[in-house]
């Protein structure tokens, strides 16, 4: 038997190991197998419902009601500024708008007892006192405001230091202009105050209207002198002069002979170009009177004139 056994061709079987295994590989594939069909299948249903199910709009319309509201707010925020000047050089008085009178605001318990100290001293019977006590209530913005009737009423003091350092107050601080601006105008005519009046009356624009004539006087009398002609007719345009009120005081400028800065008032109505032609005669002549620097046809007076009307340069030999 065994003879016969060992002559068969050599065949290895399996073992008892070997067939465990298999039997564990198959059974693990049948497991696995429909599992992962059915995990495909559920990603495929869940694809399937976020498709149904539709978007919610809640959050985009809370969204789009909060960014609505902001807007709404800050146009209004906008609106109310433009209304009561907070965001402006109105308030400066530059010239550029009228100032906008505004309620004195509140002082801490500091500062009212400054201002209640000032205003103590501003009855005292030394002028230099007054005119000290006038002096630290300009130096707050806030004591300013709230002690200006004060410091107005210190006009009729019978000091000139004290009538001065008024002048000096109402130029730093135009909360009240319809009671500055007749204080400056008043002012403005006497020549001992006339700059400082002149200066003050300036930061308040057109709200000083009123005071133009005197304005154009105080140019005539201390522009030449001051060589402050250009500056002086800014301040003149910013309180409510027209052209034609810049022309007409530019004629009666040139004519003034004794002026030694009359170049000035060429210059300014040589930038007015032909607007100013009403001039072109008083600028001629002014350009034919002897010039000490002997600059000839390139005077700032026939170059103005030859800006303002060509015809007549040429005719006087200007090239």
């Amino acid at each position: 038997m065994r003879g016969k056994l060992s002559s068969w061709p050599s065949r290895r079987l399996p073992t008892r190991s070997c067939a465990v295994r298999t039997a564990r590989r198959s059974s693990f594939r049948r497991k696995k197998s429909p599992s992962r069909r059915n995990d495909a299948r559920s990603e495929e249903d869940d694809d399937d419902e976020d498709r149904r199910r539709p978007k919610k709009k809640g959050k985009g319309l809370l969204l789009g009601l909060i960014g609505g509201g902001v807007a709404i707010i800050v146009v209004a925020v906008v609106v109310l500024g433009i209304t009561q000047g907070w965001f402006g050089g109105d308030k400066k008085g530059d010239g550029k708008g009228p100032i906008v009178q505004q309620p004195p605001p509140d002082l801490s318990d500091k500062e009212r007892e400054l201002m209640n100290k000032f205003l103590g001293e501003l009855r005292d019977a030394d002028p230099n006192k007054r005119r000290n006590a006038i002096a630290g209530l300009g130096q707050n913005k806030k004591i300013a405001a709230n002690a200006y009737d004060q410091v107005i009423a210190a006009w009729q003091d019978q000091s000139e230091v004290v009538k001065r350092q008024v002048v000096n107050f109402l130029t730093l601080n135009h909360n009240k202009p319809d009671k500055s601006v007749p204080i400056l105008h008043e002012a403005l005519k006497k020549p001992d105050y006339s700059r400082d009046a002149f200066r003050g009356i300036a930061k308040y624009g057109p709200a000083a209207k009123e005071a133009l004539p005197t304005v154009r006087d105080t140019i005539m009398r201390n522009s030449d002198p001051d060589s402050s002609l250009p500056q002086d007719v800014r301040v003149y345009r910013g309180i409510g002069a027209t052209d034609k009120d810049v022309i007409v005081l530019m004629i009666d400028y040139l004519k003034e002979k004794k002026f030694v800065r009359r170049d000035h008032a060429a210059d300014i109505l040589g930038a007015m170009g032909p607007a100013a032609k009403d001039a072109a005669p008083a600028l001629l002549a002014y350009a034919q009177e002897p010039d000490r620097f002997n600059r000839g046809m390139k005077s700032p007076a026939y170059q103005a004139l030859k800006k303002i009307d060509p015809e007549m340069a040429k005719k006087a030999g200007v090239p």
